[in-house]
């Protein structure tokens, strides 16, 4: 999964790439506690992997 994730922001979404570092990093300083941490980000990591799933799917791309 995380091959997806990066593959679709590096070769398709480079924006969306900017943005969910972004998001990480406020996210770390707001939230130091690494349990609460996730769980805070989970839900945002299901929409990230919707979109890399419809890139994937438009793209014709598989991982190797």
């Amino acid at each position: 999964m995380s091959t997806h994730i990066r593959t679709w922001f590096i070769t398709g979404s480079s924006r969306g790439f900017g943005r969910w570092g972004a998001f990480k990093q406020r996210l770390a300083v707001s939230v130091p506690d690494l349990l609460e941490n996730g769980q805070i980000k989970a839900p945002a990591t299901e929409v990230l992997m919707a979109g890399a799933e419809r890139w994937a799917a438009e793209t014709g791309w598989r991982a190797t």
